[in-house]
């Protein structure tokens, strides 16, 4: 009886252990692990994605075809540039802890008011963070999760991969047609020089000028 009872009162114990972990937040980088499986969370749902710091933001959208585009320029966004992106988030779980103060956040340039990147899904956010300073290499970051105490070392170059020059993100490839024979004019334009061109029996010629 009294072994048994002995049983009872460890296994209390290692219940209350581990209650305490999760209130102490201990379990957080388990539990975000978990939950957050970005193959899950960060899929084909997600279709809305935020750059921003205080003085600037871009918005990055995604349309039916899943092509992203820049939503205030309404230019396409070079997909290797997302891919990239998405890339590097998932490589997260490889995050290494390095304070759990939060009056340390200033110290790793993680408050709000640093470069925040946010993944949301039909305007839900399912992923929001906050790109600190460089870490101890030029390769790395440090970064805190939004509503979170935590920071994290990254061994990813955050500043460059999150770059919020927008035309870091424009897409330069090359416009592909199935069938060029059904283009019969083209417009080039650089400044306020414009030269249009007409198609003529597969020869390509000046357009009249407009009278």
């Amino acid at each position: 009886m009294k072994k048994k009872t002995k049983k009872i009162l460890i296994g209390l114990l290692v219940l209350l252990f581990l209650i305490w972990l999760i209130k102490l937040g201990i379990t957080d980088g388990l539990k975000y692990q978990k939950d957050t499986t970005y193959e899950h969370k960060l899929g084909k749902n997600i279709n809305t994605i935020i750059l921003k710091n205080k003085d600037t933001q871009l918005i990055f959208t995604k349309n039916a075809q899943n092509k992203w585009y820049n939503q205030q320029n309404k230019l396409p966004v070079a997909s290797q540039k997302i891919d990239s992106l998405f890339k590097t988030i998932k490589a997260f779980s490889k995050k290494k802890l390095v304070s759990s103060n939060p009056t340390k956040q200033t110290i790793y340039a993680v408050s709000s008011a640093n470069t925040t990147i946010s993944l949301q899904a039909n305007k839900q956010t399912k992923l929001s963070f906050i790109i600190g300073k460089q870490g101890p290499t030029r390769n790395s970051n440090y970064l805190r999760f939004s509503q979170k105490n935590k920071v994290y070392l990254i061994e990813q170059p955050l500043e460059f991969i999150f770059n919020l020059d927008e035309k870091k993100w424009k897409d330069l490839s090359l416009l592909k047609i199935n069938n060029p024979n059904v283009v019969k004019n083209l417009s080039l334009q650089v400044g306020k020089q414009k030269l249009d061109l007409i198609r003529q029996e597969n020869n390509w010629v000046l357009a009249p000028e407009k009278t």
